[in-house]
């Protein structure tokens, strides 16, 4: 995430959201990697009230705290998995990207919030 303004954003005003179908209910986890440290965020698998075809879930991550000044950037790896351990098909999820998974760069179908106001990407059924 970069701070293309020219004000400093409070991070824990900030949340972002990727969409996926679950293919198959089970308990969710997630792990991550956070540069402002593991500590510093906040998660939440919430299931869609309105699914579409390619998303009837999403993971919405947010920040405890910090800031995040003009020109900045902060960087988030998440990973998550079912505690069944059965696969997620996803090929058919609004948020994935396969040709791009090893590289960072902006992706519209990864939606991101401040104070919960939509601020770039993409929401599914828009």
């Amino acid at each position: 995430m970069i701070n293309t303004g020219n004000t400093t954003i409070n991070l824990k005003d900030v949340t972002f959201r990727y969409y996926y179908t679950i293919d198959s209910e089970s308990p969710q986890f997630l792990d991550y990697w956070a540069q402002e440290g593991e500590s510093s965020l906040t998660y939440r698998f919430v299931k869609m009230s309105k699914p579409t075809e390619k998303a009837d879930y999403y993971l919405e991550v947010g920040f405890l705290g910090g800031q995040l000044n003009p020109g900045k950037e902060t960087v988030v790896v998440t990973w998550f998995n079912k505690e069944d351990w059965s696969i997620y098909n996803q090929k058919n999820d609004y948020s994935y990207n396969l040709s791009s998974f090893y590289t960072y760069h902006d992706w519209k179908y990864v939606t991101g919030y401040i104070c919960g106001e939509l601020k770039w990407g993409i929401e599914p059924g828009n």
